[in-house]
């Protein structure tokens, strides 16, 4: 069966499509006026030794210079404990092997450094000025860097001092009480040893604090650590990584040296803990740094650098940038990245996706005829964002508020079910990551309804085949929360509050219809009633207010056949706070012999009109701005308007109020085949102007609210 032609209530019907499409334009907020002028660079050296040659001149200059930090390249720890260091000094960090100094990391230093140094080899990149430090501090013992590679700077005019310990924990201790005086520091971050991940990110975020970066092992905190600690004497401790990198005996040993300030930053993997610290540690930030998620050895110099510039360290996947990951650029505002390593650690698809300037892509629809997700601007341009699967079917697309990816419903079939899973597309390379799949352990079909405020996560819906509706939320992170009503209900149109918590739509057979407030923080409390509706009355279609104050309803009006097609339908507008209701607009009174008002498409961003779809349903339709101070109709399209057999689907209005985007489907009652034109027309009435020429888009389209700055 094909998701275009399945009509069983809610189950990807295009009743369910347009209603849905018209809510997800809603809660889209602009952005800053440059955060479509993203564009990267990409340092890419023969090997690991010049990438951290180059890293350091991409953000040293040679002359700022007096420290140089050495680490070896075969391993992550040494390195990435000096990069706290070294950021406290605006120092370097370059990379060696074991027994000789790469020529690729002799072409860092001047002749006065390295006696003898040739730097003109052609194999290997060279800067136009090297640099010249007093010191270099080798971080490290004899098996991580021999004296036969420092051998190159013997009677050089730079210092060379090690710094090494026992082990990797010895080791990143000494650095610490090395480079921090006791007096200075206030905080100290931890990561594991285990792995490069979560240190790799917490470098420049270090910096920032003036801290230190400790190593431990997952189980418990070293002694090591222990001792650097009691030298330190920090007030503040901030664990880098989740309970599987630092476990809560980690947090019981810190307890037990008298500690009590600890913040754990965390995300469900690396990538979504890399993004978590760079959103603590920076409020904003003009560019970033990119490093594979997979790899540390384009990485090890990267952190220093990014401390000296001031700027995060963000870790993505070798093919496609996570959408936690474009989130966090976009909340920072980040316009400029700069990729560490070659395509062979990060490929080209990522800088593309780094380099996507959607916002300048004003709405997403879904193709009917190849069963993906396109977005398009108001000149024709279109761009296909969803790749092709063979069986699965993309739809239900909604804007992420920064503009630079788009969630979306991806379905197919399992055991002969149609089953959904929410995902989400960045802008260049097509590739599709999952945030939640619901098919194999729910056997139900999810779709994106609405983002919150910080435009981190995703309400949903899900709807299990003979059971009930539930509604939850998924972070970019791929954390996700499931309320379940009680008995026999259902949830629907879950829409996040100003203040984070989430209404909800609550139906059951012969119940009242409710409102209810949900916290996510509290699945399983059932939530707060908000406003009831009488059984034989229920609510359809609620949309809150562009503010959160109000929520715009439909119910039937008295005496309606419920179970006709098109039953005569009551406008109300309820306060969110108080539950009070005012009636807008009586079915009978403005449907005449037609059943109407038919929809309920959107809010105008002043918060003081309802776009609405009344007389009747495709022939003798009308869409009209209701005043729901006054109860006045004003024209937008007239039957005149809409093309004959054709009705409009859904509907969004502008973020500037100045006009309308919809989209045309036929009118079979039963829905069954649903594609359709897309539209824009002004609020007016005036210049229709019809998008899609290709005439082959269905029903489902959103608003790119960051494309209206």
């Amino acid at each position: 069966m094909n998701p275009r032609t399945h009509t069983s209530p809610g189950r990807w019907s295009a009743t369910l499509v347009a209603t849905l499409a018209a809510a997800l334009a809603m809660t889209m907020v602009p952005l800053p006026a440059d955060a479509n002028e993203r564009d990267s660079d990409r340092i890419d050296g023969a090997n690991r030794y010049e990438t951290a040659t180059m890293t350091a001149f991409h953000a040293f200059e040679p002359d700022e210079v007096d420290t140089v930090y050495l680490a070896t390249g075969g391993g992550f720890a040494d390195a990435l404990a000096a990069g706290a260091c070294a950021a406290a000094q605006d120092a370097p960090v370059l990379l060696t092997a074991p027994s000789v100094l790469p020529d690729e990391t002799v072409a860092a230093f001047a002749e006065d450094v390295v006696p003898g140094a040739d730097t003109d080899a052609s194999d290997v990149w060279s800067p136009d000025e090297a640099f010249s430090p007093s010191r270099i501090v080798v971080a490290g013992g004899q098996n991580a860097i021999g004296d036969d590679a420092l051998s190159a700077f013997t009677g050089g005019s730079a210092q060379v001092d090690r710094l090494a310990g026992d082990t990797r924990y010895h080791t990143a201790a000494n650095l610490a009480t090395d480079c921090f005086d006791s007096e200075a520091v206030d905080t100290v971050y931890v990561a594991t040893g285990a792995g490069f991940a979560d240190a790799l990110g917490a470098v420049p975020a270090a910096a920032r604090d003036g801290a230190p970066l400790l190593l431990t092992g997952p189980q418990g905190l070293h002694a090591a650590a222990i001792d650097a600690l009691a030298q330190l004497q920090p007030e503040r401790i901030v664990l880098v990584g989740g309970t599987a990198a630092l476990s809560q005996g980690v947090v019981d040993g810190l307890e037990g040296q008298g500690f009590d300030d600890i913040t754990r930053i965390a995300g469900n993997d690396r990538f979504s803990t890399a993004a978590q610290v760079a959103r603590t540690a920076f409020d904003q930030a003009d560019a970033a740094y990119i490093a594979t998620g997979g790899n540390f050895a384009d990485a090890l110099g990267g952190g220093a650098a990014a401390a000296h510039l001031d700027v995060p360290l963000l870790l993505t996947r070798p093919d496609y940038v996570p959408a936690v990951v474009r989130q966090a650029l976009g909340e920072l505002g980040v316009s400029h990245t700069t990729v560490l390593g070659g395509e062979a650690a990060i490929g080209g698809d990522v800088q593309t996706d780094l380099d996507a300037d959607l916002p300048d892509f004003a709405y997403a629809s879904y193709d009917s005829s190849s069963q993906h997700i396109y977005v398009g601007e108001f000149d024709g341009t279109t761009r296909r964002v969803s790749d092709r699967i063979s069986g699965v079917y993309d739809l239900n697309p909604l804007f992420s508020r920064d503009g630079t990816q788009v969630a979306f419903t991806r379905a197919r079939q399992i055991g002969g079910e149609w089953v959904g899973e929410m995902a989400a597309t960045g802008m260049g390379s097509q590739a599709v990551e999952t945030l939640s799949d619901f098919g194999e352990d729910l056997g139900c079909e999810v779709a994106p309804w609405d983002w919150n405020a910080a435009g981190d996560t995703i309400a949903w819906t899900c709807s299990i085949s003979d059971g009930p509706t539930l509604a939850g939320t998924s972070t970019l992170g791929g954390e996700v929360v499931t309320f379940e009503p009680e008995g026999e209900g259902h949830y629907a149109v879950p829409q996040f509050l100003p203040n984070g918590d989430i209404m909800v739509v609550r139906t059951e057979e012969d119940q009242p219809t409710e409102l209810r407030r949900l916290d996510p923080t509290s699945p399983n409390s059932g939530g707060e009633l908000m406003y009831e509706s009488d059984a034989d009355r229920p609510l359809w279609s609620a949309r809150l207010s562009p503010d959160g104050s109000q929520v715009a309803v439909r119910r039937p009006t008295p005496g309606a056949d419920h179970d006709a097609p098109l039953p005569t339908v009551t406008l109300l507008v309820i306060d969110v706070d108080t539950g009070d209701e005012i009636e807008l607009l009586d079915g009978e009174e403005h449907g005449g012999d037609e059943p109407g008002p038919h929809s309920l498409l959107d809010w105008h961003p002043d918060g003081d009109r309802l776009l609405v779809g009344t007389g009747g349903f495709g022939e003798g339709q009308v869409v009209r701005f209701l005043d729901t101070s006054t109860g006045d109709l004003d024209p937008v399209l007239g039957e005149a308007d809409i093309a004959s057999g054709r009705t409009v689907g859904n509907a969004a209005v502008s973020p500037d109020g100045a006009f309308v985007l919809y989209s045309e489907t036929n009118v079979d009652h039963d829905f069954s085949y649903t594609i359709g034109n897309l539209y824009r027309v002004n609020t007016d009435g005036s210049g229709k102007q019809h998008l899609d020429q290709a005439g082959n888009r269905a029903s489902s389209v959103a608003l790119n609210h960051a494309a209206f700055r």
